[in-house]
């Protein structure tokens, strides 16, 4: 993908082209051994250890310590969204509707343990896969 992304229009072209003929292929359910052994060709040309410099150069990705962050958006967006509501409830209660300061950490209890039910049953619904 880097060597995509910094690749002349040329170069973009001559791998468009061969990618649109696997789509149509795939579409059309033609696919039969040659093709995947003219694919299996196509493909394996850019990951020798010295290709050609007109074609594409292999780059190893860069590891980044922050990586699996991106995955977690969702479950830290979440966490955060019911630390906010549980915090907003207990305030309030106690400071707008003057109630009691055991009723407004009750209240905030409730609404900590609905949010937290309902978050991880999403979380483990959207983690089974269809039988």
């Amino acid at each position: 993908m880097p060597a995509v992304a910094t690749a002349t229009k040329d170069k973009v072209q001559a791998i468009l082209t061969p990618l649109a003929e696997m789509v149509n292929i795939l579409e059309l359910d033609q696919l039969d051994q040659a093709h995947i052994e003219q694919w299996n060709q196509w493909l394996t040309r850019w990951s020798k250890r010295d290709p050609p410099q007109e074609e594409f150069p292999l780059q190893k990705p860069r590891p980044s310590r922050l990586r699996g962050l991106n995955t977690k958006k969702p479950h830290l967006m979440v966490i955060f969204l019911i630390a906010l509501s549980t915090f907003l409830t207990g305030a309030i209660s106690f400071d707008l509707l003057h109630t009691y300061i055991d009723t407004a950490v009750i209240a905030a209890t409730g609404v900590f343990t609905g949010l937290s039910l309902v978050g991880s049953g999403l979380f483990s619904i959207g983690k089974q896969r269809p039988t």
